[in-house]
Formats: structure tokens, C-alpha cells, sequence
């Protein structure tokens, strides 16, 4: 009864085609930093969404496989939402003051990951401020 209870077994374990695993990816970078959303290839890009009188904190996330990442971030053209700054790591925070849509770039630098340094970029990022009612805005 024990044998062939394991000859069932191993015909059914044999059955039909299987995947190959996939191939881990190589320590480094993937895709630039962004905001918006957690660590996932398949995230937005760089759309944020604020509300008027409401605190508002966004910070940069990169697809960096093998390790941690960091980077500098400066405003290269446009301007945050009054009420809103940026730090060098990038987060930016704040009480939006204003509604409307704002438009900046943002440069990245000393972008490294995993132990490796990776060109500077930008980023152009929008950032929606909508008016609350609850405050009248």
C-alpha cells in the first residue's frame, strides 16, 4: 500500500511543463528614482496629489536591487507649492498654501545603490494641490 501510494506521487509530480525560475537581477539601480508610491517596478510616475491646508510628505524611492540606495536632491527649475520645501534626501513636506498644479524638475546626485555610483538625473514631477472645502479654500 506504501509503494504505491509513492508511485502516485511521483507521477503526479512529474506532470506537464515547468517554468524556469527566474533570474535574479543583479545588484544595481532600476529605473530612476521616482515619488508616488512604495518600491515596485510598476508604479505611477511622479503624480502627487496634496490637499490645501493639509500636511502633505512625499519622499523618492528607487528600484535598487542588492542594497540601499541614497542621493542628494536639489530644485533645478520651477517651484514647489507655497507652503511646501524639499530636503537634500528629497522628502518634500509641508501645509500646501495654494491650489493649482505645480510643475518642477528636480536633480538627482551622488546617486548610489548597492555600493555602486550612478549618473545624476532629473525628474519632472507635478504636484496637484486641490482646494478643501473644510477650510474654505
Amino acid at each position: 500500500m506504501k509503494q504505491a501510494l509513492l508511485v502516485a506521487l511521483v507521477i503526479c509530480g512529474c506532470g506537464g511543463a515547468q517554468e524556469a525560475p527566474e533570474k535574479p537581477k543583479e545588484p544595481g539601480l532600476y529605473g530612476d528614482p521616482y515619488y508616488g508610491c512604495s518600491r515596485s517596478e510598476s508604479c505611477p510616475t511622479n503624480g502627487l496629489n496634496a490637499t490645501v491646508g493639509l500636511p502633505f510628505t512625499a519622499s523618492p524611492y528607487a528600484n535598487c536591487e542588492g542594497g540601499d540606495w541614497s542621493t542628494t536632491v536639489s530644485l533645478e527649475t520651477g517651484e514647489l507649492p507655497p507652503g511646501l520645501v524639499i530636503d537634500s534626501a528629497g522628502t518634500i513636506s509641508g501645509v500646501p498654501q495654494l491650489a493649482g498644479n505645480w510643475n518642477f524638475s528636480l536633480r538627482f546626485s551622488s546617486i548610489t545603490c548597492a555600493g555602486s555610483t550612478y549618473a545624476d538625473t532629473t525628474a519632472s514631477i507635478q504636484i496637484v494641490a486641490a482646494g478643501d472645502s473644510t477650510y474654505g479654500y
